[in-house]
């Protein structure tokens, strides 16, 4: 009985399931999934929690690894609710910056910061959920120069803020040590959305960087 209700489940929602089209540009997720990639093989050792999952596959691929994953993502709608949410994974319904429940050794955040307003809120509850010795993970848009609180300037659906050292001064107190940090060129221009994309995106160690990759340690209590 089981196995056919899972076969009318999937045949009715074969068609919603058709291959999405390729968004025609090669962006910055490649190297912010594989320093993810890397960083959790070798330093996650426990539950992991994706925040901002989206309709991203990540925590999929995660606990296609073996990983036992949670993902966790603000609602457009609850018109359909959790199925049509994400293809792949399921996706909690949670605003981490109203909070969250558990603890969790490892912590992703790729990509998501940058479109909410509150993004201290949203770090501050992030490192509650963290276990003693736990480790959290962030990309960002990123600059030397001036803090951007919206480079699209309100053309597209969410904010995009380019953090600067005011972010990094901010995160980093919060009981975190750096364990990795890892700068990227995205564009050819000298800041997020400036020029045209590059591809493959360059890694550099200079200044001219626009894209942040993190990972930060929770320093044990004395």
């Amino acid at each position: 009985m089981k196995k056919l209700y899972y076969h009318i489940l999937n045949l009715l929602l074969k068609p919603l399931l058709k291959a999405e089209k390729p968004l025609n540009r090669v962006n910055e997720r490649s190297v912010e999934y594989s320093f993810a990639l890397e960083m959790i093989q070798k330093y996650c050792t426990g539950k992991i929690l994706d925040v901002g999952t989206g309709k991203g596959s990540f925590p999929h691929l995660l606990y296609s690894c073996g990983y036992d994953v949670t993902a966790i993502d603000k609602k457009d709608t609850k018109f359909f609710g959790d199925v049509f949410c994400n293809r792949h994974f399921k996706v909690i319904d949670a605003d981490i910056t109203k909070g969250f429940t558990g603890k969790y050794q490892f912590i992703t955040c790729i990509s998501v910061l940058e479109h909410i307003t509150e993004y201290q809120q949203a770090v501050a509850n992030m490192v509650k959920l963290l276990d003693e010795g736990g480790y959290l993970l962030l990309t960002v848009p990123f600059t030397y120069n001036k803090y951007n609180k919206d480079v699209y300037e309100g053309k597209e659906k969410f904010i995009t803020q380019v953090f600067n050292y005011e972010f990094l001064h901010y995160v980093i107190p919060l009981i975190l040590d750096t364990i990795d940090a890892r700068q990227f060129k995205v564009f050819t221009g000298n800041t997020w959305n400036d020029g045209e994309r590059i591809n493959p995106v360059e890694v550099l160690d200079t200044k001219d960087c626009q894209l942040m990759c993190l990972l930060l340690k929770h320093v044990k209590h004395v």
